[in-house]
Parts: C-alpha cells; sequence; structure tokens
C-alpha cells in the first residue's frame, strides 16, 4: 500500500506508488501515528526540497516529525502553492526573494513570512474554486486546470500532467483553462525563474 505522501498540482495529498524527483512539507507533521493524513497543513510556509542533501537520511512519515511530501517536478510544487526551501537550495531561494521583490516593485526585499502569507490567500483562493485571471500569454513552467486534466506549458506546448510524467505536448488547450499555479509564482516564472523544463 503506498503512502499518502505525494502532491499533485492541486494540492491535493494522494497515496499513489509512483515517486517524486522533489520533497517538501507544509511546516509539521501532517500523518497520524500509523501514517493517515489527517490535516492539510500545519503553517502558511509550504517549501520544496531537493532529494538529497548533506547525506542526511530521514526516516519518512516518522511519528511527530513532519510529513515529507513528494512532487513530479518543480513545476508541480509550484502548481500546489510551494516556494523553494531557503536551506537546502540557499541559491535558488536568494534568487526567488530577488524575483519576488522585483515582480512587486519593492524597494525592500519581501520576508518569507510575508511571501508565505501571499501564496496562502492565492492557495485558498484556488481551493475555493475562484479563478485567478490567466497571464495574456503562458509562461513556461505555469499549468493549468481544463475538465479536470492538469497542463504544464513548455517550450513545446501543453503536456498533460500526471504522477507518472508528462503525455505528449498539444498546442491548444481544450475550453475554458483555469490558472493552477498562483499568480504570484507566475510572476517569478516570467521574469526567468530557473525550473527545470524537460
Amino acid at each position: 500500500m503506498p503512502r499518502q505522501n505525494r502532491v499533485d498540482p492541486w494540492g491535493t495529498i494522494c497515496a499513489v506508488p509512483e515517486r517524486g524527483q522533489w520533497m517538501g512539507n507544509r511546516g509539521g507533521p501532517l500523518h497520524d501515528h500509523v501514517g493517515r493524513i489527517v490535516r492539510n497543513h500545519v503553517s502558511k510556509a509550504w517549501i520544496y526540497c531537493v532529494l538529497s542533501y548533506k547525506d542526511i537520511r530521514r526516516e519518512v512519515m516518522r511519528p511527530g516529525s513532519y510529513t515529507e511530501l513528494f512532487f513530479l517536478d518543480e513545476a508541480t510544487a509550484f502548481a500546489a502553492g510551494h516556494r523553494p526551501c531557503a536551506m537546502c537550495q540557499r541559491a535558488k531561494y536568494r534568487e526567488f526573494i530577488r524575483l519576488w521583490t522585483a515582480a512587486y516593485d519593492r524597494e525592500t526585499k519581501w520576508s518569507a513570512p510575508e511571501i508565505d502569507a501571499q501564496l496562502d490567500f492565492e492557495r485558498r483562493t484556488n481551493r475555493n474554486k475562484k479563478s485567478h485571471a490567466l497571464p495574456s500569454e503562458p509562461v513556461v513552467g505555469m499549468m493549468v486546470e481544463c475538465d479536470g486534466q492538469a497542463f504544464r506549458y513548455g517550450i513545446h506546448g501543453w503536456s498533460p500532467w500526471n504522477f507518472g510524467g508528462y503525455g505528449e505536448p498539444i498546442r491548444d488547450l481544450p475550453s475554458n483553462p483555469r490558472l493552477l499555479t498562483p499568480p504570484s509564482l507566475v510572476k517569478i516564472l516570467s521574469l526567468g525563474f530557473p525550473i527545470d523544463i524537460e
């Protein structure tokens, strides 16, 4: 029986056998003593991390420890509303802060709690099915939903998402796309934030 620790582009924590390329957490333990997910998050700080960092080894879903979550790729983590970790991705986190500050045209750097609060607001808007406006042009790395299917935009078009990877890209989306990636993160992507797109 697979653990319930894989995250889809809607931010739902699912139990599937496929493995992810990135890890993350939502501020603390989401699981009970037998590994069942009993809450969606502990704090507003939703982050994603590299799978391996300084030879640190963790027991997944250890009682009392934060719940390790896994993502197919960075685009999935972004769509679910997670930001880069400041510890295991220090350089990428600094670039994220720089671009976020530039996106909002502010002289002083945004703090992590400020960013987390903004992303929390945008995640809640998505969960309430209130659509964020789509950008005028698609941005590489952003994700949308069409009729229950998530699509990631890449250099070859829109690729349908699933836990195991992406299907063949298509040029045009089906009707009525809804933005999944929080709009603040779409802004960061539009400014050139480096995420891996195959």
